[in-house]
């Protein structure tokens, strides 16, 4: 139970702060910044999460396979965007 609790929390605080930086560049149209990350991680996580409660056998397992499994693929995520946001800006310099 505790670990649900701290899991839970975590990924509020963590969720609010990824959709701001996720709006920070869209300010002069924030309500419409607002709607489009709202929903494209709606519609990204309704088919993972069915896809993760298909896997439900009455333990806790499928949900921290889940967090694990996703959690990866995200940093795999960051660090490609990260490589490519790098390359860009040696592009940039480097003319």
């Amino acid at each position: 139970m505790l670990y649900g609790f701290t899991t839970f929390f975590c990924m509020g605080l963590l969720f609010g702060n990824l959709n701001a930086m996720a709006m920070e560049p869209l300010g002069h149209i924030a309500g419409i910044g607002a709607a489009v990350v709202g929903s494209l991680s709606t519609f990204i996580s309704i088919p993972l999460g069915i896809l993760i409660g298909r896997f439900y056998e009455g333990t806790i397992l499928p949900l921290v396979a889940g967090f694990t499994l996703l959690g990866f693929f995200a940093l795999l995520l960051f660090r490609y965007a990260s490589l490519s946001e790098m390359r860009s800006v040696d592009l940039e310099e480097s003319h």
